[in-house]
């Protein structure tokens, strides 16, 4: 079932998509302002992570999936650094 979530960049510039353990088959990252995003794990910063363009730019959102059968992500892993008070929108498949 597809869900959406959005989430505010704090005054740190890092958010975690959830603060519960959220397993999923999908995650798809999209920027919902003007600047650019970076998504990763607990370590991405300004100048580490995968970019993610500002919305309507090109290239467009960023879609994860896990790499093999019965493996799972989960939503309280995956890190977005932006600017503070930024939104960032997510969809997940549980």
């Amino acid at each position: 079932m597809l869900h959406i979530g959005q989430v505010t960049i704090p005054a740190s510039g890092k958010v975690a998509l959830s603060t519960q353990r959220t397993p999923c088959f999908e995650v798809t990252v999209q920027k919902n302002s003007a600047n650019g995003i970076r998504v990763g794990d607990s370590t991405v910063t300004a100048t580490t992570g995968i970019a993610v363009a500002a919305s309507n730019a090109v290239p467009g959102p960023f879609t994860m999936r896990p790499s093999g059968g019965g493996l799972l992500l989960d939503l309280s892993t995956i890190y977005v650094f932006g600017t503070a008070g930024d939104l960032v929108d997510f969809s997940y498949i549980k």
